[in-house]
């Protein structure tokens, strides 16, 4: 855990900079009454956002000029929360912090989705224990987002604003299980379908989006989790099979990395997603209607007010609009 006297360095890249600071009963619920958003039946958050109701969560086109000459890039999500700062996982800048060929875009509220991020990162803050671990793990060739973890966060300070009429407030406290949550993303769109019941039950999931650039995506009819078995800092939301494919329900997938679980109409962020369980299959080869978990890092974790404490100070400018929670408020 880190203390207000961590000292910080600053590691300069080719065109970005890396700040290093030294429930059980609600578990799988979800809302269906009157007025909550129906949803397609998609893993990633249900409903194409054309209405724009979440217009601070934006993409990150991710690419490394050196591994990937061509060009390929992969996704995460992010949420802004002043025009020029944005929360996500620390796992989507681990290989801007492995390489300086690594860079991260934005495609923010200026640019439609089928278009490559143009807003750069000037700087990336992080805690010195993360980027520890994530220069361990890739000497033994294994990635941060290999697994989810409650510190899994990050913030990006842009190198130009991102205009919006308001942004999403830090949450001051851990939200009770059963609180009423949004998530909106970029990832993977996947369309979960069910033949058969109880136990013949058979399900088949057709991913609809990988090969091209992710629009956003969203769902509102969820309870937030706060399970015994994972530690405080963590938020779950927990969905079936049998829930998804038939739309009350939905969860994160790949390229969700980073999006807010946030209030239902997006006006405050809880946490980012650091990742997900993915489906399991039997021994025949059928996928198991269990629960699915998307797990969340707490933005009013000690990490978070942490990395928020320093890059107010470090970032003034940048950070004025962001209101911090009194110390003596938060849980």
């Amino acid at each position: 855990m880190m203390g207000p006297g961590i000292k910080a360095c600053l590691l300069r890249t080719f065109t970005q900079s890396l700040i290093v600071m030294n429930c059980a009963g609600f578990c799988l619920g979800h809302l269906s009454h009157a007025g909550v958003l129906k949803n397609r039946p998609l893993i990633d958050g249900g409903k194409l956002d054309r209405r724009h109701l979440f217009p601070a969560t934006v993409r990150l086109d991710i690419g490394d000029s050196e591994a990937y000459p061509d060009g390929e890039m992969w996704t995460c999500s992010g949420t802004l929360i002043a025009p020029q700062v944005v929360l996500t996982a620390a796992h989507c800048a681990e290989d801007t912090i492995a390489s300086s060929h690594a860079k991260i875009h934005v495609n923010g509220p200026r640019q439609t989705d089928d278009e490559e991020g143009t807003t750069g990162v000037k700087s990336t803050i992080l805690t010195e224990a993360k980027i520890a671990k994530i220069k361990a793990m890739k000497k033994k060739g294994a990635q941060l987002s290999d697994e989810t973890a409650p510190d899994d966060l990050a913030i990006l300070i842009l190198d130009r604003p991102e205009t919006l009429p308001s942004y999403p407030s830090l949450a001051c406290g851990q939200p009770q299980s059963g609180t009423p949550v949004s998530i909106a993303g970029y990832g993977v769109v996947a369309q979960i379908t069910k033949t058969g019941s109880g136990a013949a039950a058979k399900f088949a999931i057709d991913s609809k989006n990988e090969d091209v650039l992710s629009a956003r995506y969203y769902g509102s009819n969820h309870l937030v989790c706060r399970p015994d078995r994972v530690p405080d800092d963590f938020l779950e939301i927990q969905s079936t099979l049998s829930q998804l494919a038939n739309a009350s329900s939905q969860l994160t997938n790949h390229g969700d990395s980073g999006s807010g679980l946030m209030s239902p109409l997006g006006s405050i962020i809880y946490g980012v997603n650091s990742g997900l369980s993915p489906p399991e299959k039997d021994e025949n080869g059928n996928f198991l209607d269990r629960p699915y978990v998307s797990q969340f890092s707490s933005v009013s974790s000690a990490t978070g007010k942490a990395l928020l404490e320093y890059a107010k100070k470090t970032f003034p400018v940048e950070m004025k609009s962001v209101k911090l929670c009194p110390a003596e408020n938060a849980e």
